[in-house]
């Protein structure tokens, strides 16, 4: 998504207002899909020279549950905090923290893109009490009890478990 931002390039202190809706259902994550477009509200100032993006982004996941594998959602909501500084030569700045630009566009969706990915959680639940799956059989232990006998023990420590009998 590439923002217009003429009206306050060149003139610290103004800012432009953003309140956009942008779908990503075609970028899947390690199974993560974004089931419903990621709403952005925020601002882009200027401020001493450089382009300060400040917005939040929230939107619906959908992934297999990491214990019992039943598909899930998810709403997440994170902020993001990005600044953009205009250059003739793209190698003028070598600060990492500022992402370069050129011309009088920003092109926001590969910043966005990057932030959905680092806030997606390594771990991703239907509940956080979810039981997973039984070692033995592989039934939901969300969705009751099974019989199987899950007191599976390794022979390695079979002395340690004849000191209990």
């Amino acid at each position: 998504m590439k923002i217009d931002i003429t009206s306050i390039l060149y003139e610290e202190g103004k800012s432009i207002d953003i309140d956009k809706e942008l779908d990503f259902s075609d970028i899947e994550f390690d199974g993560v899909k974004l089931s419903t477009p990621v709403r952005l509200v925020g601002k882009l100032f200027n401020i001493g020279g450089c382009i300060e993006f400040n917005s939040n982004a929230s939107f619906e996941i959908s992934y297999l549950c990491d214990r019992c594998l039943s598909e899930s959602t998810k709403i997440l909501s994170f902020d993001i905090s990005e600044r953009f500084k205009k250059t003739l030569d793209l190698a003028d700045d070598q600060n990492p923290d500022i992402i370069c630009f050129s011309g009088n566009e920003i092109d926001i969706s590969e910043v966005l893109i990057n932030n959905i990915f680092m806030n997606i959680p390594s771990k991703l639940l239907c509940c956080e009490e979810c039981k997973g799956l039984c070692p033995v059989c592989g039934k939901n232990l969300n969705e009751g009890e099974c019989n199987c006998d899950t007191r599976t023990s390794d022979p390695r420590f079979d002395v340690l478990d004849n000191f209990f009998k």
